[in-house]
């Protein structure tokens, strides 16, 4: 349970939760650090009140010393892809599967650097 930040047409780009009692809450943002840059000036609102609209990136702003702000990684595009896959009714998924595993090798191919 927690609060979803969502686009003008549904879309979900973070969510606000709690992480158990004595934890400060997480806000997650379901892009990597890369992909947050092209994402940040993206127009979203709390669920629980649509009128309250700002960017994705000042929402972050103001709960980065609230919250612990976590960002997508490789393994965690690759994890939700395979529970996609898996799911009972898993042909439903299949294109956001596929699109997952796209993103979580492009995620390899940005963290990687030259040696």
């Amino acid at each position: 349970m927690g609060t979803q930040f969502e686009t003008a047409d549904g879309e979900v780009l973070a969510k606000r939760m709690s992480q158990g009692r004595g934890n400060k809450p997480a806000f997650c943002v379901f892009f990597t650090e890369a992909e947050f840059e092209a994402w940040q000036n993206v127009d979203c609102a709390p669920e629980n009140d649509p009128s309250d609209v700002t960017t994705l990136g000042a929402w972050v702003r103001v709960h980065a010393p609230l919250c612990e702000v976590k960002f997508m990684t490789a393994s965690d595009m690759n994890r939700v892809a395979r529970d996609m896959e898996q799911h009972r009714w898993s042909e439903m998924f299949v294109e956001q599967a596929a699109e997952m595993r796209d993103r979580a090798r492009q995620a390899t191919r940005d963290s990687m650097s030259v040696a």
